[in-house]
């Protein structure tokens, strides 16, 4: 296995959009304003991971739903930064 890559997701499509208003735990409750401008050329408009391969190689499968999986990596970011800085 040394080498491969391997995908691990939902494999759910969802847009930046729909985490910005579904999941506020991503912004830290800091309501930014969301700004779309649709000027960068040759941007990919839609993709999803598929986690196929992991499942098939590995035997893995998604252990939290895209919520959960989301407020536990914020929740553990925070607490590693908050440990960076003293």
């Amino acid at each position: 296995m040394a080498g491969q890559g391997f995908n691990f997701s939902t494999e759910s499509y969802v847009t930046v959009r729909e985490i910005r208003r579904n999941h506020p735990v991503v912004d830290g409750g800091c309501r930014l304003p969301l700004i779309i401008q649709g000027k960068t050329n040759g941007e990919i408009q839609k993709q999803s991971l598929c986690a196929r391969r992991a499942r098939d190689v590995l035997g893995w499968t998604a252990k939290y739903s895209l919520t959960e999986g989301l407020a536990r990596t914020v929740a553990w970011y925070r607490d590693f930064l908050k440990d960076q800085q003293s």
